[in-house]
């Protein structure tokens, strides 16, 4: 016979009144104390994350500043070895330990700025930075992929947009660099740790000699000298340009520069003479050899007196036109390309592309401009005088320029 278990019985309370709950609540709402933040434990709070960022970039540094620097370094040499324009390759570069050094002075400082320093009198920059959770690599690829398609490598300009980055990594004298990675707190009120990047270029020392492009015998020597006058007067524009950069004051400074100017002067009158040279012979050439049915030109004389207003032109080192009356009456062709690419040959490969649109029928251009192949066979221009000059701008950026210009006369 089973047991049956007893019920077990539940206590029940009874139900409060309205009015008792009501007053229950208030006695806990007197009873509750507000919870006050003191004004020293926010101000540790705030030194606390700021130790804490200043503590993770160097940090960070420690263990990842090595792996961009190598990714920088291998995207310079791969763009420099990669470059090849009408068949011309550039010397490849060389990395200097002492560029690191001057270029980690500079990271060190956490500032887009060069520190006022001499020992960046004599080398060009360039500065990228990114977030901390970004890849400074990555920035670096993209901008240069993005100024490779600006840069026009037959002027040595930027099309549409800067590409001045980029076009640092394939300036022929420039042949050492070097780069330096920091993690910086950056921010005044919030700190922002970033990544800052300086690559740093500057001539090899055999860059005052050799021509950058060896192969190239018809014009490796007119290259070579153009090269000192180039430096020097960067250099000098420096000066200018940049008022926080002080002069050379030291005996070693001033030994330096006196000796690009005697380079200077030694190299560029020869340079310019055989580009001049290979000028007239274009000429005379191109105007010798022209025949339309089975006429010839009268060939061309060579003027001094034109040389020299040429000359007076290219002093100007603008591309227009002077306001002079003594160029109303005369043709001119002018031209200009870097320092590095043989003027010539530049001189050559435009004539003979124009010479396709030009009509000896009509005298007139076909399809495409033809304005300088025809001065050169313009029947009425019998005489004419070529001028060429080395040029430095510091608008929009420093670089030195070849400015030449012929002028032609009619009888």
């Amino acid at each position: 016979m089973s047991r049956l278990k007893r019920p077990i019985k539940v206590k029940q309370e009874a139900p409060q009144s309205q009015a008792n709950l009501e007053a229950s609540r208030a006695e806990g709402q007197e009873n509750r104390q507000p919870f006050i933040v003191a004004p020293h434990l926010c101000e540790d709070m705030w030194r606390l994350l700021l130790g804490f960022t200043v503590v993770m970039s160097y940090e960070l540094e420690e263990m990842a500043v090595e792996d961009p620097k190598s990714e920088i370094t291998e995207l310079h040499m791969s763009i420099r070895n990669n470059f090849e324009f009408w068949g011309i390759k550039l010397d490849p570069f060389r990395y200097s330990r002492e560029l690191e050094n001057t270029a980690y002075k500079w990271v060190d400082t956490c500032e887009t700025a060069p520190p006022l320093s001499v020992r960046y009198f004599f080398s060009e920059a360039n500065v990228v930075s990114s977030p901390l959770f970004a890849s400074v690599s990555s920035k670096w690829r993209s901008l240069m992929a993005n100024e490779s398609k600006a840069y026009n490598p037959a002027t040595g300009e930027c099309d549409v947009s800067t590409c001045d980055h980029y076009r640092r990594l394939i300036e022929p004298y420039y042949t050492e660099f070097a780069c330096a990675v920091r993690y910086c707190p950056i921010g005044r009120f919030v700190p922002e740790t970033s990544t800052l990047t300086v690559c740093l270029y500057k001539p090899g020392t055999n860059a005052l000699i050799a021509p950058p492009f060896p192969h190239l015998p018809l014009f490796s020597a007119v290259v070579a000298s153009s090269s000192d006058k180039h430096w020097m007067n960067v250099l000098m524009s420096r000066g200018k340009v940049e008022s926080k950069i002080r002069p050379p004051t030291t005996g070693m400074e001033r030994l330096l520069a006196c000796f690009f100017a005697v380079m200077s002067c030694a190299y560029a009158d020869a340079g310019t003479e055989k580009m001049k040279a290979g000028l007239i012979e274009l000429h005379m050439s191109l105007r010798n050899n022209f025949q339309f049915r089975d006429e010839k030109l009268t060939p061309f004389t060579y003027s001094k007196e034109l040389e020299n207003l040429a000359m007076e032109w290219a002093k100007t080192c603008n591309k227009s036109e002077p306001k002079d009356p003594r160029y109303a009456n005369l043709g001119n062709n002018v031209g200009s390309c870097p320092l590095y690419w043989p003027l010539v040959f530049e001189w050559s490969n435009r004539l003979s592309s124009q010479k396709k649109a030009y009509n000896p029928a009509t005298g007139q251009c076909v399809g495409s401009p033809c304005e300088h192949y025809r001065q050169v066979v313009q029947p009425n221009n019998t005489k004419f005088g070529c001028a060429i000059n080395v040029c430095s701008y510091t608008v929009p950026s420093r670089r030195s320029k070849l400015l030449s210009v012929c002028l032609y006369q009619a009888e």
